[in-house]
């Protein structure tokens, strides 16, 4: 009887710790809270040009969406107008999320965070790297008219570096190099010997740096 009484209990404890592990995480179903947005009718292509994060095919990815975690077959991120869009569960229909209930979300392996660095309601940045600080980037896709008149999209990357105390906007690589101190000689000659080009790919000349800079004791 006590034998008995003994598989019961640990029985009933794995099924516990089995339930816990699992009770972040959403398997979609077609009533899932995931889809207590609105229609997307935002993504205006232009030349064949969408306002998507990698393109207009929508991606594998995962969402935590009001402290829960899903796992999404078809997600898109519009760095347009800095909202995140899922088909519904039959796929016919996009749905663009409510960003209040977005703590971050990961799309084709990169990952993204809400801020609030520029707003109350907060942003979406992709984190490109974690050591002592954070790299940040803010992918956003602004429309621009030509000498015809035509209208295409351009995509801007805004640098931001994150530590302890301050969030720190990066807009030319002269801007990092001012944050050095004794190290400032040996990163910017690492800078010119590995052709580094902050204008042209900011997130590699950025992430290059601050690793070698950390790597150095910075």
């Amino acid at each position: 009887m006590i034998r008995l009484s003994l598989l019961f209990c640990c029985l009933v404890l794995f099924i516990s710790s089995t339930l816990f592990a699992k009770g972040n995480v959403d398997t979609i179903r077609s009533n899932s809270l995931l889809y207590s947005g609105i229609e997307y009718t935002k993504g205006l292509i232009l030349f064949g040009e969408s306002p998507f994060f990698l393109g207009n095919e929508p991606a594998k990815g995962s969402i935590k969406y009001q402290g829960n975690w899903y796992e999404v077959s078809e997600l898109q991120y519009d760095c347009r107008n800095d909202v995140v869009v899922a088909k519904n569960f039959s796929g016919d229909l996009s749905v663009e999320l409510i960003k209040e209930k977005i703590e971050e979300f990961n799309i084709s392996g990169h990952y993204f965070d809400k801020l609030k660095i520029q707003s109350r309601r907060g942003e979406f940045y992709e984190k490109i790297y974690s050591g002592k600080r954070t790299l940040y980037i803010q992918w956003q896709k602004k429309i621009i008219s030509n000498r015809v008149d035509e209208k295409r999209y351009v995509l801007l990357r805004n640098v931001y570096l994150i530590n302890a105390v301050d969030t720190i906007r990066i807009n030319k690589v002269a801007d990092y190099f001012d944050l050095l101190a004794q190290n400032k000689a040996t990163i910017k000659r690492y800078y010119k010997e590995q052709h580094l080009n902050f204008r042209k790919e900011p997130v590699l000349a950025m992430e290059s740096l601050i690793k070698k800079a950390e790597a150095a004791g910075w």
